[in-house]
């Protein structure tokens, strides 16, 4: 059994709470300690009726994704597309683990930077791109279509690079 220790408690007004888990049973003594302890316990008795710590059974509620990564599963290729008003634009296209071409879409800026950043929800693929580079964008990569999207403003912030965590 994968297990943790959950320091919890209930307010006057019967509202749950959770103050954190750690791994051991000693270190969320420690945690239930530092909330409604010595030092806290004129606070805790006026707000909580009641505080414990709770073993939570933890065995199949988290599983590693898959590999590989979505950073590793898709990539870009950029082609320089030369514009007769403003910035040069840039072609993208974004490839699949075999090189496919799956999607493609201009941006407004001639260069990248950071702004493609595949990421699972679920079971769904996607990447946060910035077709404008003023404005973040998110791309289905089942589809190869744009899902959702800012509007872009000319004195908006620029977005430099993006970071979705793998898990």
């Amino acid at each position: 059994m994968s297990k943790i220790d959950e320091v919890r408690s209930i307010s006057r007004n019967n509202t749950p709470h959770s103050w954190g888990a750690k791994t051991t049973y000693a270190e969320a003594e420690i945690l239930l300690d530092q909330r409604f302890g010595k030092e806290h316990k004129e606070w805790a008795e006026k707000y909580h009726k009641r505080w414990w710590i709770e073993e939570i059974d933890t065995t199949g509620m988290f599983t590693l994704p898959t590999k590989p990564t979505p950073r590793e599963r898709f990539t870009i290729r950029e082609h320089e597309l030369e514009t007769k008003e403003g910035w040069d634009t840039l072609k993208i296209e974004v490839l699949n683990e075999d090189t496919e071409t799956i999607a493609t879409y201009n941006r407004n800026y001639p260069n990248m930077l950071k702004t493609f950043e595949p990421f699972r929800h679920g079971d769904k693929m996607f990447a946060l791109i910035s077709p404008d580079y003023t404005a973040t964008s998110v791309l289905d990569l089942t589809t190869g279509e744009i899902i959702a999207s800012e509007t872009p403003h000319s004195d908006g912030f620029c977005p430099a690079g993006f970071y979705v965590p793998d898990w």
